[in-house]
């Protein structure tokens, strides 16, 4: 009956480490980010692991336990754990450390775990192996699946196929991880079908990987088959095996990826996307190249030198790095994380945290380095599984110094396993001949004191998934500019636990919208007050307020909140246009200029920041304004395109009271020529032309009727006019319909000329026959 109850204990080692690595596959059930439901999930993995070694298969730990207490890797794992805890007491917004901690604890409790089911596996290098191969085939399999949904509705739109993750950088950063895993099982099964089918599986991975685009899996998957490669040759100089061999396992090894590269160059031609080769050649550590990250990279050195040890606080680095990057932070998007791992850890626990959080991985590569030293002292060579390890965590490290897989289940899952086998390897070799110096009373003990972490934790992941479901709605109509919830509906979401939504807005601020256009004054004011601490780098509660007081008419409260807004944020157009609507009210012109000309430096000249500007000028300056009227022409030249502008050119220059005239004239004009009244229509569009010189759609109606009235010569005329217009589709009419006013008026050179004109600047069919009709059947 024992070896029974043994292996049913067994099996259920098995089951739960297969229940870690599927993390990574769960959907975001209704969240807005679907990391929240994977927390969860980890969570209650770890709670079945706890319970499992608390009651089920306590024993199982007496080997496992005193070598793992006995390693300096877990108790800098413990400390780093507690710092980030104690980073509470002086975190920018306690409630985000919260909320992050136990994302800290269940990574940590899932590597302590998978390292006690791991332990006493047999072939346990080879189970894990295996296991990384099947969710490669899943991930594979749910990326493909995806390849072929995308590709029968849309087409070849790559960068729309995501698989598991949702996101295409992590889709492409965990099949980078495990595909090391698979290159080892093809080099250690023999059988040819084995081969075979773990060759289709490499290819796919590559194939993969290659496809979606993502420089950090593609830089990590090449330097491991460039390691792996050199290993090859290492192999041959010792005379590991044979040439014949050798060259066998060198080839196995390069068909997965050339055939790859091939298939990639095909499917990214048909697609006119970049191929592999191309993304290769964009690789460089450069400004252009890094997405900026080299700004984040920047932001968060300045701020660990200004706070090397009291930092901004687990989880606070969104908040922080606001005011060391306001200058290029665009909008309200802010650099959720700094875009590699080890930095950002510093960013928010200072040097002791960065330092402990480096460790970990230090330890990791120490370890094995020593299983490839002992392998190497006792056989004379390295051993291949050893060497295999090292690869994932070159992979793991390369996505850690560019991205941020500490925030997402999927690697850290995976991390936690792979984790778990290199300590259950190297503290098995290390240990085997000493006696343990715990019992399985303290055993308990910590399970039990792991279990009362683990249940408030998970509940604080259960609250942050429940917040992210409601938060859906309320960021869709922020980004829309329409407020319709009801009162009933803001109610449902907590703005004390989380107090700030996942793009790090704050909560009460934003219901204070709602709450103001509801009426609720009062509330509103105290709302965005109160939002203003929760996160006091963004500056929204201020923008907010100096709305509010602007529309009760309190222009210097107004005026003081909008400067701090934009002050702290001078990137952000909302905070932009809100100063400058305060600045028009207290007719400040020289620092209406002053504010267009820093914003016009940091974003460069966009449609937004000039119609703005142009607006407060328009509300400012004179009718007939030199200045104003020269800097509407330099918008209306940057944007000819866009009517707002152009309507406040044109304001600035003839004033509001005549463009109103002139539409009525215009609408009059219009009404006559609906009913055939063509010379009537003309001489009215005639005289709004001359009240609104600058639009020229008045010149061409003008002109068209005069046309349709046969007086070719005014029609002309009133053409040329609209000829000078930057529109291009007016400045197309007025030209063909001079040529066929000069045609029409007997004069057959002039028109061809024209009508030539129009067919190389307009190369359409019809401009061609019209050519062909006036100018070439006749000489025929």
């Amino acid at each position: 009956m024992s070896s029974i109850k043994l292996e049913s204990s067994d099996l259920l080692k098995y089951f739960l480490l297969i229940l870690y690595i599927i993390t990574g596959s769960l959907s975001n059930f209704g969240a807005i980010d679907i990391l929240a439901p994977q927390w969860i999930y980890l969570g209650c993995i770890n709670l079945l692991s706890c319970l499992y070694f608390l009651f089920i298969a306590p024993k199982s730990l007496d080997t496992a336990f005193g070598p793992l207490f006995k390693s300096h890797f877990i108790y800098v794992y413990i400390f780093y754990v507690l710092w980030n805890f104690l980073s509470y007491f002086y975190a920018i917004n306690p409630v985000e450390t919260l909320i992050n901690l136990p994302r800290i604890i269940n990574t940590f409790l899932a590597i302590f775990f998978g390292y006690f089911l791991i332990y006493n596996l047999p072939k346990k290098f080879f189970f894990i192996s295996r296991l990384f191969l099947l969710f490669l085939i899943a991930e594979l399999a749910a990326y493909y699946t995806d390849f072929s949904s995308v590709f029968s509705s849309q087409g070849l739109q790559l960068m729309s196929i995501k698989g598991f993750a949702g996101n295409k950088n992590i889709t492409a950063a965990s099949i980078a991880f495990k595909l090391p895993f698979a290159l080892y099982l093809l080099h250690s099964l023999k059988r040819p079908l084995y081969r075979f089918g773990l060759s289709i599986i490499l290819f796919g991975g590559v194939l993969a990987v290659s496809l979606i685009e993502a420089r950090a899996a593609i830089l990590s998957s090449l330097l491991v088959l460039v390691l792996f490669l050199l290993f090859q040759f290492y192999l041959l100089i010792i005379k590991y095996y044979s040439v014949k061999v050798g060259v066998l396992n060198i080839v196995l090894t390069l068909i997965p990826y050339l055939v790859a590269l091939l298939f990639n160059i095909s499917i990214t031609n048909s697609a006119k996307a970049s191929s592999l080769t191309d993304t290769v050649g964009k690789i460089a550590f450069t400004e252009e190249s890094s997405n900026g990250r080299f700004q984040y990279w920047g932001d968060a050195f300045d701020y660990v030198l200004k706070n090397p040890i009291i930092a901004c606080g687990l989880g606070n680095w969104k908040i922080a790095s606001i005011s060391e990057g306001k200058e290029h932070i665009s909008g309200y998007t802010v650099p959720y994380h700094a875009h590699n791992d080890f930095i950002h850890v510093f960013t928010e626990t200072g040097i002791p945290g960065g330092l402990a959080y480096i460790g970990i991985f230090l330890y990791l590569t120490l370890y094995l380095f020593i299983l490839l030293y002992n392998k190497y002292k006792n056989q004379g060579f390295l051993e291949l599984q050893y060497f295999f390890l090292l690869l994932p965590l070159v992979v793991y490290g390369i996505d850690a110094g560019l991205n941020f897989p500490v925030a997402r289940p999927l690697m850290q899952s995976s991390l936690a396993i792979f984790a778990g086998l290199v300590l259950s390897l190297y503290l098995d070799q290390k240990n085997k001949q000493q006696i343990l110096s715990i019992n399985t009373t303290k055993h308990k003990v910590l399970l039990g004191i792991t279990l009362i972490v683990l249940i408030p934790s998970l509940t604080v992941h259960i609250i942050s998934f429940n917040s992210l479901r409601k938060q859906g709605q309320l960021l869709y109509e922020f980004n829309n500019a329409q407020y319709n919830m009801t009162r009933a509906q803001l109610d449902e979401i907590s703005h004390d636990f989380p107090n700030l939504t996942e793009t790090a807005m704050p909560i009460k601020a934003m219901k204070a919208r709602y709450y103001y256009l509801q009426g609720n004054r009062e509330e509103a004011l105290k709302m965005a007050e109160e939002g203003a601490k929760d996160n006091p780098q963004i500056f929204f509660s201020e923008n907010l307020k100096a709305q509010f007081l602007l529309q009760e008419g309190k222009l210097d409260s107004a005026y003081v909140y909008a400067k701090k807004a934009f002050e702290g944020l001078p990137n952000n157009m909302p905070h932009y246009d809100m100063y400058m609507k305060t600045l028009v009210a207290k007719r400040d012109i020289s620092t209406i200029d002053t504010v267009f000309e820093r914003v016009r430096a940091l974003a460069g000249d966009t449609k937004t920041i000039w119609t703005i500007y142009i607006r407060s000028l328009a509300q400012t300056r004179s009718l007939g304004d030199d200045y104003a009227m020269a800097k509407a022409a330099t918008a209306y030249q940057l944007f000819p395109k866009d009517e707002t502008i152009f309507s406040l050119y044109r304001m600035l220059t003839y004033g509001q009271q005549r463009m109103v005239e002139a539409e009525q004239i215009n609408t009059e004009a219009t009404a006559l020529y609906n009913n055939k009244d063509f010379a009537g229509a003309a001489s009215l569009f005639a005289q709004a032309f001359d009240l609104d010189p600058l639009q020229h759609t008045f010149s061409l109606n003008a002109g068209l009727g005069y046309y349709e009235s046969k007086q070719y010569d005014k029609a002309v005329q009133f053409f040329d006019l609209a000829l000078t217009s930057k529109n291009q589709d007016t400045k197309e009419r007025a030209l063909r319909f001079k040529g066929l006013s000069f045609y029409a008026s007997g004069k057959s050179s002039e028109a061809c000329a024209v009508f030539l004109r129009l067919k190389n600047k307009y190369p359409k069919r019809m401009y061609k026959q019209e050519f062909q009709k006036y100018c070439l059947s006749k000489k025929q």
